[in-house]
């Protein structure tokens, strides 16, 4: 059997599988990613996707309802939060200064390599680069 990838995802693969459109081949993909991987959360995703879940702006239309389950689904035993200390905050600094990033993507990134994932998933960043020889950002789309 395979071992399993300790993996993060961001916010906008999560989206995918929250779209409601089982016909998508994204949310196909980030099904398959949930399923086949170890999975590493901050709250800062959970925000993120419960912000564009609720948005009159996102073609979403969440009830209030529906993010209470989603946030229960987020929190249950499935997951692994990582905790968003002091060392992530510092972390995502040292990463901008050295890779670029933006200050919100920095703390995602932070975040995953200090919740000691081996892969990022996100379609906003940049596919195929590997943090300090640890972590590899892979956007799945693609």
């Amino acid at each position: 059997m395979k071992e399993k990838s300790r993996c993060f995802i961001d916010s906008n693969v999560w989206l995918y599988l929250l779209d409601r459109d089982i016909e998508n081949a994204k949310y196909k993909i980030a099904k398959e990613i949930v399923r086949e991987n170890t999975v590493i959360l901050s709250v800062q995703v959970v925000n993120e996707v419960g912000n564009n879940l609720r948005s009159p702006k996102k073609p979403f239309h969440y009830t209030e309802d529906e993010l209470m389950e989603v946030i229960h689904y987020f929190f249950s035993s499935y997951f692994t939060f990582v905790d968003m200390a002091k060392e992530v905050y510092l972390k995502a600094s040292e990463l901008r200064k050295r890779y670029g990033f933006g200050y919100y993507d920095g703390i995602i990134v932070a975040a995953a390599f200090v919740g000691n994932a081996d892969i990022l998933y996100s379609e906003d960043l940049h596919n195929g680069l590997v943090i300090e020889k640890k972590l590899k950002i892979i956007n799945p789309f693609e």
